[in-house]
């Protein structure tokens, strides 16, 4: 079992039209630049379902087994960057070619077990389920 880390692609939005429209990327963007509290709220999901549905989020690390805390903790900077530390069970993907940040609201946790994926949106109180599976 494997959680894969998804972060939202700016660009890729905008290609598809969502950049600009504020039913999509602002809600995500305000709860990034405002100290966002609490759940996303209805907006805010549906904001992150079609952003998902439009594949506007890319891969950028696989890591081992279910636990969302420690995919999120994993893939965040502290006192190095995440993307060359060497830590059992952290497997970033090898092209970033959307730049290098932290995991944060709004993006999206694919936990994978044998049978199915399940997707959790960050939120900064935790996470919440974005409504898909696969």
């Amino acid at each position: 079992m494997k959680t894969v880390v998804h972060h939202l692609n700016r660009d890729l939005a905008i290609a598809h039209g969502l950049g600009s429209d504020e039913e999509h990327i602002y809600p995500l963007a305000d709860a990034h630049c405002v100290g966002f509290r609490g759940d996303l709220g209805t907006r805010g999901v549906e904001a992150v379902q079609a952003l998902w549905t439009a594949g506007c989020y890319v891969p950028v690390a696989i890591v081992d087994g279910m636990d969302l805390d420690f995919a999120f903790c994993a893939t965040n900077s502290i006192n190095t960057p995440w993307w060359d530390q060497t830590r059992a069970g952290l497997r970033p993907m090898k092209a970033l070619d959307t730049g290098h940040r932290s995991t944060s609201v709004g993006d999206v946790l694919e936990v994978v077990s044998r049978t199915r994926s399940d997707f959790y949106i960050v939120s900064s109180s935790g996470f919440e389920p974005l409504g898909v599976h696969a």
